[in-house]
């Protein structure tokens, strides 16, 4: 009875798979260095905003924050709640809330860890300043269960936004920080046309 037997690998085979298998490692470690390197973007769930949707997002530049923000979609600025009849809006009792979940790579990298968008269809407190139909954006570096506490908070009016302005604040860097982490320094509201999406952003992190 004749049995078959395995040869195994031929002599010098594994040496002349070695060089290719080297070639291999170094491109993989190219390609995640130039990853690295690449700006990207990563966003948060889609919450119901007015008629359209609202997200946060991160933006990274060799894998540091560069933006962190809100996008709304160009629709999420109609349909929204109007002012409830006999209430005073100074009161903030017609506050429409949405929370916008921040993305993992957010998180990683900032400390931030929740964003509240709030519209204001009424205003609020102080007359004749804060008075006008606006939306609030806080960047909270607390969870939600430990709110009202915030850091960051732009006020930017309806009709300011549905102007698709390019616009941008310095906030300048305190003394000290109330927490540790990347902090930003400015913000910025502009359009974005290549996502058709209006952002409100903090830029210019320093840390």
């Amino acid at each position: 009875m004749r049995t078959s037997r395995s040869l195994g690998p031929m002599p010098g085979t594994a040496l002349l798979l070695l060089p290719s298998l080297l070639l291999a490692v170094a491109a993989w470690r190219d390609g995640l260095a130039h990853d690295a390197k690449t700006p990207r973007t990563f966003y948060g769930a889609e919450v119901a905003v007015g008629d359209g949707i609202g997200r946060s997002y991160i933006r990274l530049e060799e894998g540091r924050p560069a933006e962190l923000g809100v996008a709304l979609s160009e629709r999420a600025v109609d349909g929204l709640p109007a002012p409830t009849p006999g209430v005073d809006p100074a009161h903030h009792l017609v506050n429409h809330e949405y929370l916008l979940p921040l993305p993992a790579q957010a998180i990683e990298t900032t400390p931030y860890r929740l964003v509240e968008l709030d519209w204001n269809p009424g205003g609020h407190e102080p007359p004749g300043i804060d008075d006008p139909p606006h939306f609030d954006f806080h960047f909270h570096t607390i969870t939600e269960a430990e709110r009202p506490r915030d850091l960051h908070r732009p006020m930017i009016t309806r009709g300011f936004l549905m102007s698709r302005p390019d616009f941008s604040v310095d906030m300048g860097a305190p003394e000290k920080y109330e927490v540790a982490g990347k902090m930003p320094t400015s913000y910025r509201v502009y359009w974005d046309e290549a996502s058709s999406e209006y952002r409100i952003a903090l830029t210019r992190f320093t840390r």
